[in-house]
């Protein structure tokens, strides 16, 4: 199991969201408050909130808690949100837009595919605890598209099933499989879904191109590979329903619109052929 260790001593497991290291920081510090622990984590006094996108002042995170042993750039690719979804837009857009991170930039205009309650698998956790000592949030379990754990195919835990309270809000400076600070549980519950043998193999790629940084999902790419498959059809609209024949029948559905929906995805307008990635 790999993980960056920073000057501490304290790993930050691979693939895990770069929130567990400001939990971290609280808990392994002599900072009282998650006010004070924000503070020193991204090194701005004023700083109250927390941002989403957790890329922001990579530059200042990559030098005090990681001690210069992974980059800015790493640190976003390898820990954020960002480090997943650039990977579907143009290459020099993802650059540009990962320099703006670095430095101090908060205000960067981007829709990420996020659920608003963190989620995490419990056997994940499991075995970073017996690593570890603590277990890390996954950044690809904050993607809504990801329902089960891309790696154990297990479902993803959000809430207590004593009291109902839902434990993932980015406030309350939780780790996976901490009790649930309303009524002191360790019963936990997640959405249950029946899922198909294509969308873990789907989920398993996601999780791949993140760990592996790919170009595989690039928006260039995908251009490129249906252009080639267009080919060897007579028209686009052939080529449309050759696709969407052998999508429902990979995934046992009736239609493309209800893999989307599994996916919690829209459907696409009439000859947008970014859909390819559900065959993937």
């Amino acid at each position: 199991m790999q993980a960056e260790v920073n000057r501490a001593g304290a790993a930050l497991p691979s693939g895990a969201y770069l929130y567990t290291a400001l939990v971290h920081l609280h808990r392994s510090s002599a900072h009282r408050s998650p006010r004070t622990a924000t503070a020193s984590f991204f090194n701005q006094p004023r700083m109250i909130t927390i941002p989403y996108l957790m890329g922001t002042r990579s530059g200042t995170i990559s030098s005090t808690y990681f001690a210069g042993v992974l980059s800015p750039e790493e640190v976003i690719r390898r820990h954020t949100l960002f480090g997943y979804v650039n990977l579907s837009i143009d290459k020099e857009d993802a650059n540009n837009r990962e320099k703006a991170l670095i430095p101090d930039y908060f205000g960067l205009n981007f829709s990420i595919d996020r659920v608003k309650h963190l989620r995490w698998c419990k056997n994940c956790s499991d075995e970073e605890l017996d690593v570890y000592g603590f277990a890390s949030w996954k950044v690809m379990h904050q993607i809504s598209s990801v329902r089960i754990c891309h790696i154990h195919g297990s479902p993803l835990l959000s809430q207590c099933n004593n009291c109902g309270n839902l434990l993932g809000a980015i406030n309350n400076f939780r780790l996976p499989g901490d009790a649930c600070p309303n009524c002191r549980k360790f019963d936990f519950s997640g959405e249950t879904i029946g899922v198909v043998d294509a969308y873990k193999v789907l989920l398993k790629s996601m999780g791949m191109a993140f760990q592996n940084q790919e170009e595989y999902f690039r928006f260039t790419e995908w251009n490129r590979r249906v252009a080639k498959f267009i080919e060897n059809f007579s028209s686009w609209f052939d080529a449309h329903r050759a696709l969407e024949e052998y999508l429902c029948q990979a995934w046992d559905a009736s239609s493309l619109s209800s893999i989307l929906e599994l996916l919690k995805t829209p459907l696409p307008a009439r000859g947008h052929c970014s859909v390819v990635v559900i065959g993937t």
